[in-house]
């Protein structure tokens, strides 16, 4: 008698208000799956404040900051602010809610490249890349080391669709670490793209 052991998928959420700093986290043996994200305010309820003059305000690109930031990890903390989101309703006291899976790790493969550089990516005969998530700009000061790394909260909103869009059914591509592909998100700071791709 074989006996298989399937492991589960957890969903959980999270609510962090204006100021604060969320915390995903899976235990071990699994990651992070971001499935939603909102920052801004559509509830008078959460996070109770005096100025709240709106309950329909989200601020655009948020899923795609955490994802960058998340998916794939077993914990992380982005911060409910104006700074890292943009400011969807001035006035408001907003709040960030997440909603994730802990899933068991993918065989996804990874791909770095520093600025002005090509991200290699490729599947073998018969199979296709997938992109699961990419990101150009920032998130820290030891990736591709440089004396301009200020800014380390930098993501460009477009880099997964940028790079499916090069990369996905292809058995390989190499998207450009530029602003020629994705604008310039943080000017003045060195950046490198980040992307996860599994072969179909």
């Amino acid at each position: 008698v074989t006996y298989g052991c399937v492991l589960s998928v957890m969903s959980r959420s999270t609510l962090t208000c204006e100021g604060g700093t969320d915390a995903l986290e899976c235990p071990p043996g699994y990651v992070i799956d971001l499935q939603d994200a909102l920052y801004g305010r559509v509830d008078r309820d959460v996070c109770p404040h005096p100025a709240i003059h709106t309950d329909t305000c989200s601020a655009n690109g948020v899923f795609d900051k955490i994802a960058a930031e998340c998916n794939g990890r077993s914990t992380c903390s982005p911060s409910a602010s104006n700074s890292r989101f943009g400011d969807p309703c001035g006035g408001t006291y907003k709040y960030l809610s997440t909603k994730y899976q802990c899933v068991p790790p993918s065989t996804s493969t990874s791909a770095l490249a520093c600025e002005g550089r090509p991200a290699s990516m490729s599947c073998p005969s018969g199979q296709t890349v997938s992109v699961i998530s990419a990101s150009y700009g920032r998130h820290n000061a030891h990736t591709c080391p440089h004396s301009a790394v200020s800014n380390q909260n930098c993501h460009a909103s477009n880099s997964l669709e940028k790079v499916k869009s090069q990369c996905d059914g292809r058995r390989s591509c190499s998207p450009h670490a530029s602003h020629h592909t994705f604008g310039d998100p943080c000017g003045g700071t060195y950046k490198y793209l980040e992307a996860a791709y599994t072969c179909v």
